[in-house]
């Protein structure tokens, strides 16, 4: 009689949620999702989607207007749909973990980096024209959708040292809304902060000697100056944050990870100048940490709200990212993909 009435009372609350996700009242859970075997890297990823809101649900309305037959694509809806509307219990991404393997990894189950994984899915995303893909013809006015999602532009220029002629190349990322940031030295307090890594990433590089470059000016290999910039499209509402923390170490010729701390504001509000000198301003709405190193470990998201551990979730008021911003880590992590939501004036 209890397993009965037990029953009824799920399949009410089941329809209630039915309900108001109908009816367009927002339904803002805080379930967890389980680990399908080395997943922990979709779920961490998927859940910080999910917690930066303008991300979120720009997707949700590319996907809803997607006419894509990817399983993919359906099932990464699905997901998304089901984060936003189940009460309760942990969600089984079963079919978007199997869909993963087969689209982006050719069947490889192992554990993937993050980083890869969300440019990975979102250059899949561009291909099933779920992303707008084509690049708008310079000078004409940039479609809106196109714009959202295709908001960071980065461009490498080299010029002559001696005739002072150069050429720019745009830089082609799998995804546009993410800007990576190689980590420099480390400073004496023993941790980044993001203006400093926003100058080494703009830092001129010389190429002369053996680097020098051929100037078709000068009709011969000249000294060269090298330079990385980047713009961020005033339309854009969000972008990804990435530290390159896996690097190659060549006094050891292997891969190696960078622990050092990323510190910001206790109340993650994030100023960045852009190459022209335009500003913008940014909210840290979540964040995937990474424990472990090269050859493994765990990731996991840090929210506003709490933080996500697989079909764990524990709700804290903001107070495990407090740490986060202020420590550059939570437990025995560090932050490595940060979700920043724009701020409006």
């Amino acid at each position: 009689m209890k397993n009965k009435i037990y029953s009824v009372f799920m399949f009410v609350l089941l329809l209630l949620a039915s309900d108001l996700q109908a009816a367009d009242v927002p339904v803002v859970p805080n379930i967890g999702l389980k680990n399908q075997g080395s997943t922990c890297y979709q779920n961490a990823t998927l859940q910080a989607i999910h917690k930066c809101t303008t991300l979120h649900d720009l997707l949700m309305e590319q996907l809803a207007a997607s006419t894509s037959q990817d399983p993919l694509v359906t099932e990464l809806r699905n997901t998304l749909v089901s984060l936003q509307s189940t009460v309760g219990v942990a969600y089984n991404p079963v079919l978007f973990a199997n869909n993963v393997c087969s689209a982006l990894y050719a069947n490889d189950a192992g554990q993937q980096d993050a980083g890869d994984f969300l440019t990975t899915l979102l250059a899949r995303l561009q291909t099933e024209a779920v992303i707008p893909n084509s690049t708008p013809v310079p000078g004409s006015l940039v479609d809106e959708s196109f714009a959202r999602w295709h908001g960071v532009s980065t461009s490498r220029s080299l010029t002559c040292d001696e005739c002072k002629g150069g050429r720019r190349s745009p830089l082609l990322p799998e995804c546009t809304c993410v800007l990576s940031l190689s980590l420099p030295a480390v400073g004496p307090l023993g941790s980044y902060r993001l203006p400093e890594l926003l100058t080494h990433f703009a830092v001129q590089e010389v190429l002369e000697g053996d680097n020098a470059v051929l100037c078709e000016a000068c009709a011969a290999k000249k000294k060269h100056i090298g330079q990385l910039d980047f713009t961020i499209n005033p339309d854009l509402s969000f972008m990804v944050l990435q530290p390159k923390r896996f690097k190659f170490d060549m006094s050891t010729m292997a891969m190696s990870k960078i622990t050092t701390p990323l510190i910001f504001d206790e109340s993650g509000v994030v100023e960045i100048s852009d190459s022209n000198g335009e500003q913008s301003r940014f909210t840290i709405m979540s964040v995937v940490v990474h424990q472990g190193d090269v050859s493994g470990g765990h990731y996991w998201t840090v929210s506003r709200d709490g933080v996500y551990n697989d079909p764990t979730v524990t709700l804290d008021a903001g107070a495990a990212m407090k740490t986060l911003l202020t420590t550059g880590r939570h437990s025995m992590g560090e932050g490595y993909l940060y979700f920043l939501q724009r701020l409006r004036e």
